[in-house]
């Protein structure tokens, strides 16, 4: 059955039509807009329902949405990569890490259960961010998806991607620190996120601090109240102090020092962490 062009389909469209306009005009400051939008405020929450028909029935029917009513949706609802609202699917990247992480499992044993890359892997994927094929914003993007709805034989190359590339500069490690992405992320994803960016850290490859986590992480343990981020942050603050031991000399001893300091953080004589 032609779903989109049967009469319920369009009338559903329409429905959706008037609450795409309305949810449009909120995001520009304004009111209902059209003349004929039967929009009303609190419709996003239909809004939402219906576009989850409708992507249920594109599935089933094998149809696509139609271009007109994908061109009335804000972009916060056009469907896109998984884990990553508004994200388009074209993501070159996004594709990119499934050839990479594909082709790394046909190299390895087929018994295996996780994929592990090497610095050469890494490299393949820094060449191709070098000459183009993606943007920093698309494999920061990618990766975000990759650890949200990925595959749990993968899950040890992302965090090998993430560490590297926080630690080079290459991606920007605090937007998988928002408090509605890491909402996204089952416990055992946020391991994965905590180990890789600790191991990164607060400084670079080149020992510089790392200035956009620390403003960051400044930020949340700013917070009045607590949220996704700020008991993230502490989390992970906690981590790179047990990590670097009794180490006094790194420095990224000396950088994480002068954040604690920053942040009036005590630690205690066993290296615990205790946040105002």
């Amino acid at each position: 059955m032609d779903f989109f062009n049967s009469a319920f389909g369009q009338n559903t469209q329409k429905t959706l039509g008037d609450y795409a306009r309305y949810a449009k005009s909120l995001q520009n400051g304004g009111g209902v807009t059209g003349t004929d939008s039967n929009a009303q405020p609190g419709a996003i929450q239909n809004q939402m329902m219906l576009m989850m028909l409708m992507l249920m029935m594109s599935q089933m029917t094998g149809q696509p949405l139609p271009p007109d009513l994908l061109a009335q949706l804000p972009s916060s609802f056009v469907p896109g990569v998984p884990g990553l609202p508004g994200t388009p699917s074209q993501n070159p990247a996004l594709s990119a890490l499934e050839n990479y992480f594909s082709k790394k499992a046909g190299q390895q044993d087929p018994t295996a259960t996780t994929i592990t890359l090497t610095e050469q892997d890494v490299a393949a994927v820094r060449a191709d961010l070098k000459t183009g094929v993606f943007t920093r914003e698309a494999l920061g993007e990618a990766l975000m998806s990759a650890l949200a709805k990925g595959a749990d034989k993968y899950q040890p190359a992302v965090q090998k991607l993430i560490q590297d590339l926080s630690d080079s500069g290459e991606i920007n490690p605090t937007a998988f620190l928002k408090a509605d992405y890491l909402k996204q992320l089952p416990a055992p994803r946020q391991d994965i996120l905590l180990s890789a960016l600790s191991g990164a850290g607060l400084t670079q490859q080149n020992n510089q601090p790392n200035t956009r986590l620390i403003g960051f992480v400044l930020e949340a343990l700013g917070q009045p109240e607590s949220n996704e981020s700020k008991a993230f942050v502490q989390k992970l603050l906690q981590k790179i102090q047990t990590d670097l031991g009794t180490s006094t000399d790194s420095a990224r001893r000396k950088v994480l020092g002068q954040l604690l300091d920053l942040a009036r953080i005590a630690v205690d004589t066993q290296g615990k962490l205790t946040f105002a």
